[in-house]
């Protein structure tokens, strides 16, 4: 007989239990990972240096574990889908400012509608266009009887009278007439003008 020592390979059942009693001989109790959570397992027991598995999840079979916590790819697939949230919320809280800021411009348009109706409806007009024509042209005719109506400026008497002290001083012993200021542009015809004595 030989003397040779065949070595058998390990199955992967025996890799398994190999590693759970490792796990367990320097093992700490943590906080249950989902895995155990989920089978109402309230803590598990850990050891860093032999698995990133919990001793169930190693002695089950399990390839997934998060009881050391989240791994860096898995924070940044985290992190990736939050921004991706963050960005469609904000196009979405954008979207529907706009579209409020539309609403209230319709509401507006269509109150002033509505208001410009009712005046058309009183004065017997059929249409809002119609109205605002009509209007119109009370407007520029209001605007033009207060022109007519509106007294002399305060400027225009005092360079009237700038004017008539400046003739006096000129042309000493020359009496004004009141047209000479009309041909000079600064009064019109329908003012009327007084004018002092030149100064003997």
């Amino acid at each position: 007989m030989s003397d040779r020592i065949v070595k058998r390979r390990k199955t992967s059942a025996q890799r398994r239990a190999d590693l759970f009693l490792s796990v367990l001989s320097r093992s700490i109790t943590m906080p249950s990972c989902s895995a155990c959570e989920a089978r109402g397992q309230p803590s598990c027991q850990v050891s860093d240096l032999d698995s990133t598995r919990c001793a169930e999840c190693v002695r089950s079979g399990r390839s997934q574990c998060d009881v050391l916590g989240p791994s860096l790819e898995h924070l940044q697939q985290v992190g990736s889908q939050y921004h991706k949230m963050e960005e469609e919320l904000e196009r979405a809280e954008e979207e529907r400012q706009q579209m409020d800021a539309k609403i209230r411009r319709l509401r507006k348009q269509k109150k002033m509608w509505f208001e410009k109706m009712m005046r058309a409806v009183r004065r017997g007009i059929s249409t809002v266009e119609e109205l605002e024509r009509v209007e119109k042209e009370e407007a520029e005719r209001e605007a033009v009887r207060a022109a007519e109506n509106r007294p002399p400026s305060s400027d225009s008497n005092h360079l009237d009278e700038a004017f008539i002290d400046d003739w006096n001083a000129l042309y000493p012993g020359v009496v004004l007439d009141p047209s000479i200021m009309v041909d000079f542009g600064l009064v019109d015809g329908t003012r009327q003008v007084t004018v002092g004595s030149s100064p003997g």
